[in-house]
């Protein structure tokens, strides 16, 4: 401990940093309160850049480390026990009866481990569960073309994925597309909620809510295709100055959409649209979404492209 009347060195200046601790601790002689243990040049408190303080954060060790350490400081302890009722000396034989009584507690142990373990395993899954949460609307929609996804010259790259999104955007608008999205996250956890941990995104993706969701949202995507060319040339250069950079040896480098695998794209998602009015959930969410005039003009449009 620090002797109350030989702090540090401040040259007088309570605020300043110290230039030495001395660290002191019991006197074995009895004749001082503290006798010096040890001192050394105290460490620069770390500083901020441009006057700003960096927030402090705490990461929780890793399982296997809490263990470990408790299972050493169990140990000690049982050795420090021995010692105080030994004198402070201990013999090979004390060692040993220390190690007999660790070794008779090792059962426990191995539960207590087991159960530690099996804990962090579950704590682990459902933080990935929690995590995979994210953006269910969005891999709804790319799950209605993402049999066409592939490295081939007339497969869609994943690359363009990020575009994608970008044309979502900006044909429904932000506020739209955070309402989708909003209402697939409740669908996954009502779905989360049912079964618990044998969810699956399958099951997600054959839900006859969140297809009618899907639907909805690529309906109003259709309505601004009554300029057929004009939008498609919008789209396609879109996609391609959204493209992600590709790495060294990828071979989809030099991919971009064209003509065909737009075609085949869209073909995909029109059809979805049109399979989607054939039903009782689909035909009335898109008509909550959009208005009851809307079969009409979706109808009119799927023909026209």
């Amino acid at each position: 401990m620090m002797n109350p009347g030989q702090n540090s060195t401040t040259d007088g200046n309570p605020g300043a940093q110290p230039d030495r601790v001395e660290v002191y601790q019991p006197s074995a002689e009895g004749r001082q309160p503290y006798a010096l243990a040890a001192s050394g040049k105290a460490a620069e408190a770390p500083r901020s850049v441009a006057g700003e303080s960096k927030p402090h954060t705490t990461k929780a060790p890793p399982p296997g480390r809490v263990l470990a350490e408790t299972v050493v400081a169990a140990v000690v302890d049982r050795f420090a026990a021995a010692a105080d009722r030994r004198g402070g000396a201990l013999t090979a034989t004390d060692v040993r009866a220390v190690g007999d009584e660790v070794r008779s507690k090792m059962q426990a142990l191995e539960i207590v481990f087991q159960q530690s373990l099996e804990e962090y395993a579950r704590t682990r899954e459902r933080s990935a569960i929690i995590e995979s949460r994210h953006a269910p609307f969005e891999r709804l929609v790319v799950k209605r073309f993402a049999h066409l996804i592939g490295t081939g010259p007339e497969q869609i790259s994943r690359r363009m994925l990020p575009g994608f999104f970008q044309v979502l955007n900006l044909m429904l608008g932000g506020d739209k597309v955070a309402a989708f999205e909003q209402t697939c996250v409740s669908i996954v956890d009502r779905m989360r909620e049912e079964r618990g941990i044998s969810f699956s995104w399958d099951e997600f993706y054959g839900d006859a809510e969140a297809n009618a969701v899907a639907a909805s949202a690529l309906a109003a995507m259709t309505l601004h295709f009554e300029d057929p060319a004009k939008r498609r040339h919008w789209f396609i250069d879109v996609i391609n100055s959204h493209l992600v950079a590709a790495p060294d040896g990828d071979p989809d480098t030099n991919w971009q959409l064209s003509d065909e695998t737009l075609e085949a794209l869209l073909q995909v998602l029109f059809d979805d649209v049109r399979n989607a009015l054939q039903t009782e959930t689909g035909r009335n969410k898109i008509t909550e979404d959009h208005g009851a005039d809307i079969h009409d003009r979706l109808s009119e449009i799927l023909d026209r492209v």
